[in-house]
């Protein structure tokens, strides 16, 4: 008899915190998350896999170089093992840098152009696009009251963290000191 081998930050408990969507990264759209008449919403995302199989990995090859570059073996470094959870974003509507609106689609957007078509400025989670099956991942999302996606974010990093011993593989920067960790 096969052991049943527990998958924590899975997508049914990422559902029970409420994230929903769930839909191919490489499919989706903005009005996925709002309305054609409605204006962006702040949030968060998860970029999530269903196999927890170790993928293949490829070296970095975009348009855009960064100071850092990441090779297949760095990649395959980072892996966390036992997961579907890659990687935790968030949507704020204002950026404490830009002081623009910007917002949950946008960033996803972003994300999404940086991965399949080059050219958009989204460091985070740059290390999605070296898994070799990058047309197998999905994205989720979950709508929060403005200023509370930064928090939620780190949140749900630091208790990834706390549980698994290091930060989902896609997420390289550190999340908020004084962030409430989030167990999911």
């Amino acid at each position: 008899m096969e052991e049943s081998i527990k998958v924590t930050y899975a997508i049914e408990s990422l559902r029970e915190y409420g994230f929903v969507g769930f839909v191919p990264l490489k499919d989706w759209d903005e009005f996925q998350v709002i309305g054609l008449t409605q204006s962006d919403i702040e949030g968060v995302y998860v970029v999530v896999r269903e196999s927890t199989d170790v993928p293949k990995f490829r070296d970095e090859d975009h348009r855009k170089p960064r100071p850092k570059r990441w090779s297949a073996e760095d990649a395959a470094d980072r892996w966390v093992s036992g997961v579907q959870v890659l990687y935790f974003g968030k949507g704020p509507l204002r950026s404490s840098k830009a002081k623009r609106r910007q917002g949950l689609a946008r960033r996803v957007r972003e994300l999404q152009k940086h991965g399949y078509r080059g050219g958009a400025n989204h460091y985070g989670g740059k290390l999605l696009w070296q898994i070799d099956d990058i047309d197998s991942l999905l994205i989720a999302w979950k709508p929060l009251a403005e200023g509370e996606s930064a928090a939620i974010e780190s949140g749900l990093i630091r208790g990834f963290e706390r549980v698994m011993g290091r930060q989902p593989y896609a997420n390289i920067g550190a999340p908020l000191i004084n962030s409430t960790p989030i167990y999911i």
